[in-house]
């Protein structure tokens, strides 16, 4: 087995941390040969750090992003010589890991001769195409991500993949690379003809989103073998994880790191603290707190039981995240009420069954379980998962309050009926 590996980088200041060394020194070991490609600058102790692994290390004009990097590699050996290599892998470091070794998934693949071409994983696509710029197709092809993409000897030695290559044109801005390589590069071929796979199937999430690794990164490492994960999650838009979750990926990713793998956990934090802003990292991972989680003072604690009457409202709608609200409920004094909300019928007998204790024992916590309506009240946001995490506009905030206004007034006047 001949396999080449190349390796992007990119750092403002061309300093190569310790999470680098970690995956590169794993993936090395299932490499003949590897080329470090450095957009922009590489200070001595990032060169130093590579030199462990290659002595081709070329460092370019940061300029083309990851595609004219890649091309870069590729155009220093040549097709005559890249046609030796039975894999050539490109990958690059936006990747952490691995949690478990990448030899298995290489054998993995291995054993799937049929491929032109394979990598780690996929995007799901979209119907439309959320990006501005040089649009190949009206939507969002279903891709293998750029991140790690390996193609076999025979796709190398076609003219076809040569021809595209060599006919790269720059490539301008992020957009850019994604318009006219990564989310358009599986499609481009696969309607050639040529055959494709991923390492970690995702198909049973592509309802609940296109891009699992970043929305799911712990079911894939935990359930489906995934050895690495995004270094973005750390650093990703909360307000766009609640699109589609409660916002808890990266504290699940990172208890699941720290709890149930060997993954030295400060070489994220060394690289968190480097190159992410404090803002982003302690808002994903819940660094900030309303109620500590254990009590400070036990004198001033009962006195709030004894005089204070204490209630705990939470709506429950991921199911899968019902052990972990029993636990959190489970911390509150015992004389706390509590109220839960679900979205539908089906979901209520779980919270039930869950909440029996409490609900059966006097003292304790009550659970009162009611199937709610997202947006009620408001004509168009009634069942619409749309305006989850969405701010109105002034028109539709103006347009809401209204509704909202009548709707009170109407429950007014019931209860002023129903009480004589």
């Amino acid at each position: 087995m001949k396999r080449l590996g190349i390796f992007f980088f990119y750092e403002k200041n061309g300093d190569v941390d310790d999470f680098i060394t970690y995956y590169l020194a794993d993936l090395n070991k299932n490499l003949t040969e590897l080329v470090v490609v450095c957009n922009g600058k590489l200070s001595e102790q990032g060169r130093a750090a590579f030199s462990q692994f290659t002595d081709n290390i070329i460092v370019r004009e940061n300029k083309g992003l990851d595609v004219w990097a890649y091309k870069t590699a590729l155009d220093s050996y040549g097709w005559a010589k890249l046609s030796e290599f039975d894999e050539i892998v490109m990958t690059n470091s936006t990747l952490m890991g691995p949690v478990r070794p990448l030899k298995e998934m290489f054998d993995a693949m291995w054993e799937n001769q049929d491929l032109d071409f394979w990598g780690l994983s996929i995007h799901h696509g979209a119907k439309s195409n959320p990006f501005k710029g040089k649009h190949l197709y009206n939507y969002l092809p279903v891709h293998i991500q750029s991140h790690f993409i390996v193609y076999r000897r025979r796709f190398v030695q076609n003219p076809e993949l040569q021809a595209y290559w060599d006919n790269m044109p720059m490539i301008e801005s992020y957009t850019d690379s994604v318009q006219r390589y990564e989310a358009v590069f599986t499609k481009q071929f696969e309607d050639k003809g040529f055959k494709w796979d991923v390492y970690v199937k995702t198909d049973d999430l592509k309802d609940f989103t296109d891009y699992p690794l970043l929305v799911c990164p712990t079911l894939l490492l935990r359930e489906k073998k995934c050895p690495l994960f995004k270094r973005r999650s750390f650093m990703h838009e909360l307000e766009a994880y609640l699109n589609d979750t409660a916002g808890e990926p990266v504290q699940e990713l990172y208890d699941y790191l720290r709890d149930e793998t060997d993954y030295p956990m400060d070489l994220i934090w060394k690289n968190m603290i480097r190159t992410m802003h404090p803002h982003d990292f302690t808002r994903n991972l819940a660094l900030t707190r309303i109620i500590e989680p254990t009590v400070l003072d036990e004198a001033t604690a009962q006195s709030i039981r004894q005089n204070r009457r204490i209630v705990l409202a939470m709506h429950l709608y991921f199911m899968d995240m019902l052990d972990s609200s029993k636990a959190f409920a489970a911390k509150f004094p015992p004389e706390t009420d509590i109220f839960i909300s679900t979205s539908s019928a089906d979901k209520k007998p779980q919270i039930e069954a869950a909440f029996a204790e409490a609900k059966a024992t006097k003292g304790v916590p009550f659970a009162i379980v009611m199937k709610t309506t997202k947006g009620k009240g408001v004509s168009y946001m009634e069942n619409q998962a749309g305006w989850h995490g969405k701010a109105p506009n002034d028109e539709e905030y103006a347009q809401a309050m209204t509704e909202l206004r009548a709707a009170h007034a109407t429950l007014e006047k019931e209860i002023e009926f129903n009480n004589g």
